[in-house]
């Protein structure tokens, strides 16, 4: 994993993931009963003009790329995260297997500068998960090895990782149930 495969995951399943759930969900809101909030978006949505609606989708776009690159500045060190007069530095890595790689090196290209850089590409189309959809359910392991950059999917442990962790003993986020969730419906859920 270099630093760019990095930045370019985090734009998919971040940035571009949030514009397209949001603008799907402005559409048509997600669930059986959506909440009153995203059905009035959505009545909203569909009344203005054609153009209206592009020219939000950009604004969307823009918000949300911002939000990445910001956090990405605070990956790098040139935004702060703590109001003392001497700062401290955030150290990313990679861990697989017995592998470690950092991925904000500090003398290599900054995160929020590939960033900047892949969103003058086009954006990157959703994938189409042959292995999953929305709702599958199974072992956390099992299903993350199933999830692909681009599936605009998440996984969601049920119960809740956090609260099954203070009240489970021997409680193991691997192999506890989880359920496969579009990006936008994990996004209403309530812990």
């Amino acid at each position: 994993m270099t630093s760019e495969d990095f930045v370019r995951a985090v734009k998919i399943q971040t940035s571009d993931a949030a514009v397209h759930g949001a603008v799907a969900m402005l559409k048509r809101p997600a669930g059986r009963k959506p909440r009153e909030k995203d059905v009035r978006l959505s009545e909203w949505y569909g009344r203005i003009s054609d153009t209206d609606q592009r020219m939000l989708e950009l604004a969307l776009k823009e918000a949300a790329e911002l939000a990445v690159f910001e956090f990405l500045c605070v990956l790098d060190g040139v935004t702060v995260v703590e109001d003392t007069p001497t700062k401290g530095d955030l150290e990313l890595y990679f861990v697989k297997d017995s592998q470690r790689i950092r991925i904000n090196v500090p003398d290599g290209e900054e995160l929020h500068n590939i960033f900047n850089r892949l969103c003058a590409e086009p954006a990157f189309p959703s994938v189409r998960n042959p292995d999953m959809t929305a709702g599958d359910a199974g072992d956390a392991v099992q299903l993350k090895g199933k999830l692909r950059v681009g599936d605009e999917m998440d996984l969601h442990h049920v119960p809740e990782k956090y609260a099954s962790i203070a009240t489970i003993s021997d409680y193991d986020q691997n192999t506890a149930p989880a359920v496969a969730l579009l990006k936008p419906e994990h996004r209403k859920l309530h812990s």
